[in-house]
């Protein structure tokens, strides 16, 4: 009885062996079935694809299919395959500022570069030197082997250019302008200058920053009336009457009233005043006879008789 059960326990065991085989082979079958209808399915689509393109959609309702034919060899399109233009491969060119061993071998000379700056180039790699635009005469020690050594990384001082001596044919260098002298004098001897020129309109402005910028000089009376002459001499005769009244008002003592007064007369009789003229020069004579400017006032009376 026991060896019988063993017997079909052993018997259960095999079929169940074989039914594991089985079933392993029909898993693998089914997985390469799997496999192909995936691959089928994927092709369909891609035939569904070019049907698409071509109009005739399969499966759509009121949508014919398009019977294809192979195209003949005369048919298909003509294209015309160019060959691919092969562009020279150049050098980059380094910047104008960059020496590359090529400009030191050709001019012999080479700026040194500070190790630190400057790391060792790698095997094949072109070094590049960096070289001065424009260095001074002589800094080349091979140049100027009488000369100085200028230490790395230093250049020589430069030097200001000399003034030319070569001028153009006929004319003389200009002379630079002369800036005034600090203070009411300088200011005051340059407005000068400006008058002896005829330049009235800059005399003006010097002669007007003597009085406001030293209101208490003893040169704001003549400032004054200089004002009053550059106003004169430019035919402004009613500011120059303002400027020799102002300065008569202001200054009583000062020794340019007499000529204040003197040219204050001739000033209202240009301006049209002759009455006033008239008793401006008279005073004048009765102040300060036997005077060059009482003369001139008596001259200037006749002349108006």
């Amino acid at each position: 009885m026991f060896w019988s059960l063993l017997g079909s326990l052993a018997s259960c065991t095999g079929t169940s062996a074989r039914l594991e085989t089985t079933l392993r082979k029909l898993t693998a079958e089914q997985k390469s079935v799997s496999v192909q209808l995936e691959t089928m399915t994927r092709r369909l689509a891609v035939l569904e694809s070019r049907l698409a393109i071509r109009g005739a959609k399969p499966g759509v309702p009121g949508h014919s299919r398009v019977r294809t034919r192979e195209l003949g060899p005369e048919e298909l399109p003509r294209v015309t395959l160019r060959p691919p233009v092969s562009r020279p491969t150049s050098k980059p060119e380094p910047p104008s500022d960059v020496q590359t061993e090529e400009d030191v071998v050709s001019t012999g000379r080479e700026e040194p570069v500070e190790e630190d700056d400057a790391p060792p180039p790698s095997p094949g790699q072109k070094r590049i030197v960096l070289r001065l635009q424009g260095e001074p005469a002589g800094a080349d020690p091979a140049s100027n082997p009488g000369g100085p050594v200028l230490p790395l990384g230093k250049y020589a001082p430069l030097k200001e250019p000399e003034e030319s001596t070569h001028h153009p044919a006929g004319k003389a260098p200009a002379k630079p302008a002369e800036r005034p002298a600090a203070g009411a004098e300088g200011l005051y001897q340059t407005a000068m200058d400006h008058f002896e020129q005829g330049r009235y309109a800059l005399a003006l402005t010097w002669f007007s920053r003597v009085e406001k910028e030293y209101p208490g000089h003893a040169l704001v009376p003549n400032a004054i009336f200089w004002q009053g002459e550059c106003h004169f001499q430019s035919g402004r005769y009613p500011l120059a009457v303002n400027q020799y009244q102002r300065l008569i008002d202001a200054y009583p003592k000062s020794s340019k009233v007499i000529d204040a007064m003197y040219k204050l007369g001739i000033a209202l009789d240009k301006n049209g005043n002759a009455t006033r003229a008239r008793e401006m020069l008279s005073r004048v004579v009765e102040l300060v006879p036997q005077t060059p400017t009482a003369a001139k006032a008596a001259a200037y009376l006749q002349k108006m008789r």
